[in-house]
């Protein structure tokens, strides 16, 4: 293994000796690259055998690319080219299907087309790739989940003479032969979807007007219906949403708010369909590309970019909530430092491990970088 890239200077290896530096946890860092893994906007899931795999923009060419874990502790892998058409691999978003195998929304951005890949198999050594949507310029941001029914549902934007509508792809089977396509009625982008305890969608936005923290409770599991709520007001406050059912049933929401800065905050919403809630800020140093998951004992752990020693370079960083609503934890440091400028994506590994993909998009060849945290060790903030 080799550590992730390290900044250059005198906090490069040992972080919690620089003044005003974050606390640090010990983590391992397996090598991508040594499998030719290179590029960023990485999606990671965690397959039902406990390996990750992680989807991700390949830098060479810029199509979708999936590296799958040969281990929970990802100590080898191997790399598959998906979607081979030429700049398809923007923004994925990846998730285990009813029936075990990945499956991914993804963005052609050559024709500006929703795509989608359904793996064949749990390691996905075969699959197909189709087109969802293509009228006008959709899914160049988005989400996707498995819904009541088993079948994936899909959030993307669509670029209408430059204003981003929000809309909903549901899927009619597991594999996605065809849908139905939902106009929500909003505009906004940098959504996330997940499946409330009721059984139907729940979505977090960026208003693409207020530039707002908004959310939408479908109440079907199609989302042919539903409410609009604002959780967050002000203006540049629902930047990079991500999302979580707790372990109550309701939603989490970690998100960044750019009004002065990059500050990561997060929404905890106080019922399922997030009527009402409260909203916190977790740290005023960064809060970009946020990933959310929810650790075994119900607290949520978040991983980010952000800037800890302010010069502007954008570090991989953890969240570790000590409560399930987030009102008390702390903002940790991988004991490597490496620049995170290229998103980032975390799960849940076997036994309470903490997986973190991220990409490092400044550094062509070097940009997709994997941590495994053993369990104990994040998230136990003091």
């Amino acid at each position: 293994m080799r550590a992730a890239l390290a900044f250059v200077g005198a906090c490069a290896l040992l972080v919690s000796a620089c003044a005003g530096g974050p606390s640090t946890f010990p983590a391992e860092y397996p090598s991508l690259g040594d499998a030719g893994a290179s590029g960023d906007q990485p999606s990671l899931a965690i397959g039902r055998d406990g390996v990750p795999l992680i989807s991700y923009l390949d830098d060479a060419d810029e199509n979708l690319a999936l590296y799958v874990c040969s281990d929970p502790a990802c100590r080898s892998g191997t790399v598959r080219a998906l979607d081979e058409a030429g700049r398809t691999g923007f923004a994925s978003a990846m998730t285990i299907g009813a029936d075990g195998n990945p499956v991914i929304r993804y963005y052609d951005l050559t024709r500006g087309d929703l795509r989608f890949y359904a793996c064949a198999d749990p390691r996905c050594s075969a699959g197909s790739a189709r087109t969802l949507v293509s009228e006008g310029d959709v899914g160049n941001t988005g989400s996707i989940a498995i819904g009541a029914d088993g079948n994936p549902i899909i959030t993307f934007s669509r670029d209408v003479n430059y204003v981003q509508h929000l809309e909903v792809y549901a899927c009619a089977d597991p594999t996605c032969t065809s849908g139905v396509v939902r106009d929500l009625g909003l505009t906004g982008l940098s959504s996330a979807i997940v499946i409330g305890t009721d059984g139907n969608p729940v979505i977090s936005f960026r208003d693409g007007e207020a530039d707002d923290l908004g959310l939408y409770a479908c109440e079907n599991p199609t989302c042919s219906t539903g409410t609009a709520r604002v959780l967050d007001a002000g203006g540049r406050t629902g930047w990079d949403t991500a999302m979580a059912i707790g372990h109550d049933g309701n939603p989490l929401i970690a998100y960044c708010d750019a009004t002065d800065g990059y500050v990561l905050r997060l929404y905890a919403c106080s019922d399922a369909t997030c009527s009402t809630g409260s909203a916190r800020t977790l740290d005023t140093d960064g809060g970009l590309d946020p990933s959310i998951a929810i650790d075994p004992l119900g607290n949520p752990v978040i991983s980010y970019a952000a800037s800890p020693f302010g010069d502007f370079r954008d570090a991989i960083m953890v969240y570790a909530c000590s409560t399930p609503d987030c009102s008390a934890g702390s903002a940790l440091m991988p004991g490597t430092a490496s620049v995170a400028s290229g998103g980032t994506s975390i799960g849940m590994g076997p036994g309470g491990a903490t997986v973190i993909a991220y990409g490092d998009s400044a550094y062509p060849g070097l940009g997709l970088h994997l941590i495994v945290v053993p369990q104990g060790v994040v998230p136990t903030p003091p």
